[in-house]
């Protein structure tokens, strides 16, 4: 399963309703909305205006329900292409490796609901090891465009943060209620 999506649309219902976190459709959302902060956020601009990355984020360990969004998958694949500050290319599911990623970051889904709550930063998720990056060997040997990565993670996950986000245990969602909220993000 591939899914790749533009970035100048907006939702069919325009609502703030929260949408389910890491479904395919939060994803799109979270990346429009990392988009579009680049134009209020002067901060964010600057910094991005010449940095590239290529990244693969692999979340293991999915919520029973949300796996029926990911073809039954335990993992969410999600493949971010930015040039230049600007998202070139987002594919969610399975998707064909044209280019090797700068990094490709896997954890599992309960570490990825930190960092996105804020509770958990990407600094610390990488000492503590909740994290895996590969090749590990880059971050050493690339240390400013490490640091500027983790610096570019932080101010992304404070605009993500603005996306109104439901959690499947939050909810005590059952697989059926997931559907249905998938349903409704189409």
């Amino acid at each position: 399963m591939q899914r790749s999506c533009g970035f100048d649309g907006q939702r069919a219902s325009g609502s703030r309703r929260p949408l389910l976190f890491l479904s395919p459709e939060w994803v799109r959302v979270v990346t429009r909305t990392i988009q579009a902060a680049r134009r209020t956020d002067e901060y964010f601009r600057k910094l991005s205006v010449d940095y590239s990355l290529r990244l693969d984020y692999h979340i293991r360990e999915l919520p029973g329900p949300l796996r029926s969004l990911w073809a039954g998958s335990w993992e969410a694949r999600i493949r971010l292409e930015l040039e230049r500050g600007k998202v070139r290319k987002l594919a969610v599911g399975d998707f064909p490796l044209e280019e090797a990623p700068d990094f490709m970051v896997t954890s599992n889904y309960r570490t990825a609901r930190q960092l996105f709550e804020g509770t958990l930063t990407p600094t610390s998720a990488f000492a503590r090891r909740l994290v895996r990056i590969e090749p590990l060997e880059s971050v050493y040997h690339r240390p400013r465009f490490t640091a500027r990565t983790i610096i570019m993670a932080n101010v992304m996950l404070r605009h993500a943060r603005q996306v109104p986000t439901a959690f499947v245990e939050d909810k005590e969602l059952d697989e059926a209620a997931v559907q249905r909220l998938a349903q409704a993000e189409c």
